[in-house]
């Protein structure tokens, strides 16, 4: 085998270092830059990219303080819509109170009124129904004391 033969050891390492210089210097100027572009491009990118999450996040923070200002407002409006619709609620209702007591006072004292003229008429019936049963007993009580006194006046 000629590989392993000494005297063609010069000749190999020659050989192998102008292979390995071509190949260096193919790899070097041709390969390795096209590489380096690419990594700049990939490393360009990713802080482009980085850069563009960072301005994102940021952008989120912002708009969820916004929301949190928005619906901190929208909650006390809405405590002032129901506190102001309790109110309007609680008036409506205690003037519709005071209707219905109005009402009711009025249909009180149109009874009372009536009462007191049912009992009025009722007591004016009595005294007449008393006076004419009271005067009909008398007569009975006379009629029922003329025959009898007439036959007393008979008797002596």
């Amino acid at each position: 085998m000629p590989q392993l033969d000494v005297s063609s050891y010069l000749s190999q390492i020659f050989w192998l270092t102008i292979s390995f210089c071509l190949i260096y210097g193919f790899l070097a100027y041709n390969f390795i830059p096209r590489l380096k572009e690419a990594f700049k491009m990939r490393d360009g990118e990713v802080e482009r990219l980085i850069r563009e999450a960072k301005n994102l996040h940021e952008q989120a923070k912002s708009q969820e303080e916004e929301y949190q200002i928005q619906s901190k407002d929208l909650q006390a409006q809405l405590i002032k819509i129901q506190k102001e619709n309790q109110d309007q609620c609680k008036q409506y209702l205690d003037s519709q109170m005071d209707m219905l007591r109005d009402i009711f006072d009025a249909r009180k004292n149109e009874l009372l009124i009536s009462l007191d003229q049912v009992q009025k008429s009722i007591d004016d019936t009595m005294e007449s129904f008393v006076s004419k049963a009271s005067q009909i007993l008398v007569k009975k009580i006379k009629s029922e004391e003329t025959p009898s006194q007439s036959n007393r006046s008979s008797q002596p």
